[in-house]
């Protein structure tokens, strides 16, 4: 034993009492603090006493009541060994705040009788009780030895005087030490020591809460409470690095504290998260400290991860959607979308998207607005739980306008280009080739099929836009159908406002029409924008002052894009690059298939006579149109019976140009007919006749083919009139119901006498 671990020993008064031996684990704990205290002085008690105090203590133990020693042979051990146990410290009834960990001072003296074999200890573990009738073990701790000093006469003397036991977030209350020191063969002893745990007054804040928000000022209200070591004294609070007042106490019982924390009061004003910090001590000068976090929220919802983005082109039906989130809570009924319209708006409300902590969200059908709408406003709203309101705004771009789609567009189409500040002119031309099949055309069992389709975006009302938003068209919803029962509509009016908008919803549309309810379904490809218009001079273009170029000046003719088509030229969108001619695929470009395939109307199972073609287009927003419909009458078996188209024995060249038949035609002048077939391609299409004879009539406002010199000798005509119309009227959703007896008139048409340029 150390001279200082003697001294402590002689000087303090031993408590001793001699037992079996039983083990423990250890548990760390931290030193005593020793304060004075009321108790009465308890040296030693029954270790009998509690509810399992007594198994614990060893078989062969006991204790005294006066913190002696008591000689007395242990079973298992040697006769005549006697353990004496004696804390050192902790005082009886000595105050310890809990907040730390204490180190018990114990020492064992092991005595052996001359002549025996000498013991020697072997464990001292430190068991920690609460008190009272209902009294457990809370911890074992080992102890480990200090120092060990053999004396003569006295035994061994053992002190334990650094393990510490660990108390730490005990409650404040009275608390037992039980020490147990064992030797080697068995021979026990014990000792009892009572302290009081000091854990601090307990502070519960009820405002501000923890994570909570609040805004302009709160009332921190806070419970102060020590049932032991009252009256509380030393309560601070602050926020940050500000010191608040405190009031109080008051309340039943007096132990609530008040204090005003005005966010506004500071310079800068308080914002963001805080730190609201309490402390207090009790009458043993034990201080605790709580704390909670807080945030000040002046600001309204975050709104962010919009949708759509900033400069989107939105049409048909488009998702609005925000991420908001707020400190405060987001009060959801006030997260809305407004979309401007002209003098009004639309209000959207947006639902929180249970799949997205966070995100609000809503469809939103677009084509409530008007088609002259190009740039419209998309503003959030939202307001937080506190009151607090916050918006964003931006523009989209608006496409709700749907392509346009036309299988036989006008033929004066010309592409002007510019050259040493010249703009030239070409050469009119059909732009899907002379050789696709035209409306009213009587056609074999193999024929050309193409369509100019564009997407078309909207239009400003008056004036002109710098550019127009447009989404372009969706390569895999471009679709030719084709209805040989002529006796129903192909396409219908759904709306009610007279304008085709949709294919017959009786129809099925399908791969091998089998009936008379089954629209044959093609899907078409477009022509890579390629070629060259013909820009050899065009003595025409001078005599039309409407035209905004000259003649051009190539010296020689464009040739074919492959000699299965005369077209020079696939032409791209109006503005852009994009395709705008469609056809059957393939399309290979080296190769005859250059501009697609012909249509098989023997293979697709499309009969003889008239039927009824138009294209169905969508652009990548979803917006969908049909195309004015096309008329052909199919000859595939060569007999023509079916067709009611008469011959034409020859065809003059000529401005304008004139038509000879075989017999009588019984036209007369401003009749409207259909030519096709013409060897003398000049003639083909949709003209108003001046009669000349009964065998011979004009084309009005027909010219020389310069292109195409030569009289031709044959082709077929037929009056407009007796043209299936293939149109009607959807009159019924539920059930669908059409009817044939109201006609629907085309969308839109491309315009006549129509100039591209390329730039």
């Amino acid at each position: 034993m150390s001279p200082r671990a003697w001294s402590i020993y002689r000087s303090l008064p031993a408590l001793v009492v001699l037992a079996a031996g039983c083990g423990g684990k250890s548990v760390e704990g931290t030193p005593f603090q020793h304060t004075d205290s009321g108790f009465p002085d308890i040296t030693a008690r029954e270790t009998g006493s509690g509810s399992d105090r007594s198994s614990d203590l060893g078989a062969g133990g006991a204790s005294g009541s006066d913190g002696g020693a008591s000689d007395r042979n242990t079973d298992g051990g040697i006769p005549g060994v006697t353990v004496a146990v004696s804390v050192d410290s902790p005082a009886d009834n000595d105050i310890v705040p809990t907040a730390q960990r204490f180190v018990p001072q114990v020492t064992v003296v092991v005595t052996v009788p001359a002549g025996a074999i000498s013991d020697n200890l072997d464990t001292v573990v430190a068991e920690l009780w609460s008190t009272g009738g209902m009294a457990k073990k809370i911890s074992s701790t080992a102890l480990t030895l200090t120092s060990k000093l053999g004396m003569i006469g006295a035994g061994t003397n053992y002190v334990y005087a650094e393990t510490p036991v660990d108390i730490s977030g005990l409650p404040s209350g009275a608390y037992e030490l039980h020490l147990t020191a064992t030797t080697l063969s068995g021979a026990s002893g014990t000792a009892v020591r009572m302290f009081r745990g000091d854990s601090g007054p307990t502070i519960t804040v009820a405002k501000p809460a923890q994570g909570n928000a609040y805004k302009g000022s709160i009332a921190a209200q806070v419970t102060i409470t020590d049932a032991i070591f009252a009256p509380i004294s030393g309560v601070t609070m602050s926020v940050g690095s500000h010191v608040l007042t405190p009031s109080g106490p008051t309340g039943t019982p007096a132990n609530q504290w008040t204090t005003l924390i005005d966010f506004n009061a500071y310079m800068p004003p308080l914002d963001g998260e805080q730190l609201f910090a309490v402390s207090a001590t009790n009458s043993n000068g034990t201080k605790t400290s709580a704390s909670v976090r807080f945030v000040i929220d002046n600001q309204g919802p975050s709104i962010t991860t919009t949708v759509p983005v900033v400069g989107t082109i939105i049409g048909s039906i488009t998702t609005i959607a925000a991420v908001v989130t707020d400190p405060a809570s987001v009060l959801d009924s006030s997260v809305v979308a407004v979309v401007a319209h002209g003098g009004e708006t639309f209000t959207v409300p947006l639902d929180p998207d249970p799949s997205t902590a966070g995100r609000y969200s809503h469809q939103f059908d677009t084509r409530l607005l008007d088609v002259h709408d190009l740039y419209p406003t998309v503003s959030f709203r939202a307001s937080d739980l506190l009151g607090n309101e916050s918006s964003i705004g931006y523009t989209v771009a608006l496409d709700n306008t749907p392509p346009l789609a036309d299988l036989d567009p006008p033929t004066h189409f010309r592409v002007r280009v510019k050259s040493a500040s010249i703009w030239s002119c070409s050469w009119g031309f059909d732009p899907l080739g002379s050789d696709a099949v035209d409306d009213g055309e009587k056609t074999a069992q193999l024929f050309d099929v193409r369509a100019r389709v564009e997407d078309r975006g909207n239009t400003p009302l008056a004036g002109t836009a710098d550019i127009i938003p447009i989404s372009l068209v969706d390569p895999g919803r471009v679709e030719l159908l084709v209805l040989d029962d002529t006796t129903q509509p192909l396409v219908v009016d759904s709306d009610g406002d007279g304008v085709c908008d949709k294919i017959n919803p009786l129809l099925v549309p399908t791969t091998t029409p089998m009936s008379s309810k089954d629209a044959l379904l093609v899907n078409l490809i477009p022509i890579p924008s390629t070629g060259h218009a013909d820009l050899t001079s065009d003595p025409s273009i001078l005599n039309d002052p409407t035209l905004p170029c000259v003649p051009g000046t190539d010296a020689t003719h464009p040739d074919p894009l492959c000699y299965t088509t005369d077209l020079t030229m696939a032409i791209p969108y109006t503005t852009g690059s994009e395709p705008a001619i469609w056809t059957l695929a393939p399309v290979v470009p080296s190769g005859l298939q250059c501009v697609g395939n012909q249509f098989d109307a023997f293979a697709n199972n499309v009969h003889d006579g008239w039927s009824c073609m138009a294209v169905r287009a969508a652009d990548k927003l979803g917006n969908v149109q049909v195309s004015r419909v096309l008329r052909v009458c199919v000859d595939h078996d060569g007999v023509g019976n079916e067709c009611p188209h008469q011959s034409i024995i020859g065809i003059t060249n000529a401005t304008p140009v004139g038509i000879t038949t075989p017999a009588p035609h019984g036209l007369s002048t401003g009749d409207d007919i259909v030519i096709s077939r013409a060897d003398a391609i000049v003639a083909n299409g949709r003209w108003i006749v001046t009669v000349t004879g009964p065998n011979t009539f004009t084309l009005n406002g027909s010219q020389e083919d310069d292109l195409h010199i030569g009289d031709g000798a044959s082709a077929v005509w037929v009056r407009s009139s007796v043209l299936p119309d293939c149109t009607g009227t959807q009159t019924s959703i539920q059930p669908v119901t059409v009817t044939a007896a109201t006609r629907c008139t085309p969308w839109n048409l491309y315009p006549s006498k129509e100039v591209l340029t390329i730039f």
